[in-house]
């Protein structure tokens, strides 16, 4: 749950923005969406840099099998 204060700024902020006013509960609402959607598409960010990293060291890990140096 958002602090009151961040949801006072909320309001603001889409007053400034939109023009429009939004009640207490419209905005906890809207702003604990948005959020939620925040943490999803940072979740989703780690997670694909440790794929990308776990098969960057995969790769390493074949050319030194083989006897080869892998430079980055």
């Amino acid at each position: 749950m958002l602090p009151d204060q961040a949801i006072a700024e909320f309001k603001a902020l889409h007053l400034a923005r939109h023009g429009v006013e939004l009640s207490d509960e419209d905005a906890r609402e809207q702003a604990e969406k948005l959020v939620g959607l925040y943490q999803l598409l940072q979740r989703a960010t780690v997670e694909q840099q440790n794929i990308e990293s776990n098969q960057s060291l995969e790769s390493k890990a074949v050319g030194l099998s083989f006897g080869k140096e892998h430079r980055a």
